[in-house]
């Protein structure tokens, strides 16, 4: 037998086992829905639209979309009834397109722990900062206390947990020099107990991960719909790019862990429960890292990782865009292509 016989009937052979994986899967999802298969393909031949949807979905699917389809899988119903409980705020309240333009730089506070291992909050109330502020929700209250008045406070988390970050007599005192952007599937008690000004806006989901989602969203609120990464503080630089500052800089941006932070005290440890056997399993979705200019130490995980990946991409618009970001977070994950990296006190010293 020759070579080129032996590797076609290989071939063959593979072929044939993947096919019987394929029908063992489909078989599956026909088990689980409890069809014959008379009626598993009778559905198919009554809704061609939805199955349409599901054969033009990409071939070969990258973890950032694993991610996402996860995600809104399991949110959405969630979100759907933060919704339905936020219609009259949303629509008394501003949308985000209704915040004046500037050329202001921008600078967006995030609640990585460099933010306190810096000191950064002392630096930025002694920097005398001319430009916008734009600080996550978890930040808020420690800003005021150190006096950073931030311009806007961003609250992107559908999670009733966010409510003890903007409950406190101080917020209350600055309620008229801070205003909130929230998207629209905040949680309600986050949404009633913010006195000040809110301008709402619609989490952009993708066709690919639930297609139509978003234009529905749309249709139903009439509020503008932004691209953010995932996570609140990108929710910052997005709008800072709508608006028109420059620079942008971020500090407690880190997307990552301290390295003495046991993974079990992780943010997502438990979601890495419900899927791993066991504690060596879980290790393995955790990575070290070293800081390329800040030489700092860290570790990420998938979920930080897909935030950095989408992050990246913003970035990288931005710069093609002629915005500069400056990443002085003095630690965390962040850099390369569309980044500069530098000292907080180098940026607002003027070094280059």
């Amino acid at each position: 037998m020759s070579n080129k016989t032996g590797s076609a009937r290989l071939m063959t052979s593979l072929t044939r086992e993947a096919i019987v994986d394929d029908r063992k899967i489909l078989d599956g999802i026909r088990i689980e829905s409890g069809l014959s298969w008379k009626e598993f393909f009778h559905q198919l031949a009554i809704y061609p639209l939805p199955v349409k949807e599901v054969m033009n979905l990409p071939k070969e699917i990258n973890p950032n979309m694993i991610s996402n389809t996860a995600t809104v899988t399991k949110l959405m119903p969630i979100w759907l009834k933060a919704l339905s409980e936020n219609i009259a705020e949303i629509k008394n309240g501003k949308d985000i397109k209704d915040i004046p333009k500037t050329n202001e730089p921008a600078l967006v506070i995030g609640a990585g722990p460099s933010l306190y291992r810096n000191k950064h909050l002392d630096v930025i109330a002694n920097s005398g900062f001319d430009g916008l502020i734009f600080a996550t929700d978890k930040v808020l209250i420690d800003c005021l206390e150190a006096g950073v008045i931030p311009n806007y406070v961003l609250i992107s988390d559908a999670s009733d947990k966010i409510l003890p970050f903007i409950d406190h007599d101080i917020i209350d005192e600055y309620r008229d020099d801070i205003s909130a952007i929230m998207c629209v599937t905040t949680h309600p008690t986050v949404v009633k107990r913010w006195r000040g000004d809110k301008y709402f806006f619609v989490q952009m989901i993708p066709e690919v991960v639930a297609p139509n989602v978003s234009y529905v969203l749309r249709s139903i609120i009439d509020k503008t719909e932004m691209v953010t990464a995932g996570h609140c503080a990108s929710v910052g630089w997005c709008t800072a790019f709508e608006l028109g500052c420059n620079p942008i800089v971020l500090v407690g941006v880190d997307l990552s862990y301290p390295v003495d932070l046991p993974i079990e005290e992780t943010q997502y440890f438990k979601m890495y429960q419900e899927c791993c056997e066991d504690i060596d399993e879980i290790k393995k979705h955790f990575v070290p890292y070293r800081h390329g200019v800040f030489g700092t130490v860290c570790y990420s995980d998938d979920v930080f990782r897909d935030y950095l990946f989408c992050s990246m991409d913003h970035f990288r618009f931005a710069k093609q865009n002629g915005i500069k970001i400056v990443n002085c977070t003095e630690g965390g994950v962040i850099g390369g292509e569309g980044v500069a990296c530098m000292k907080l006190t180098d940026f607002y010293n003027g070094v280059a």
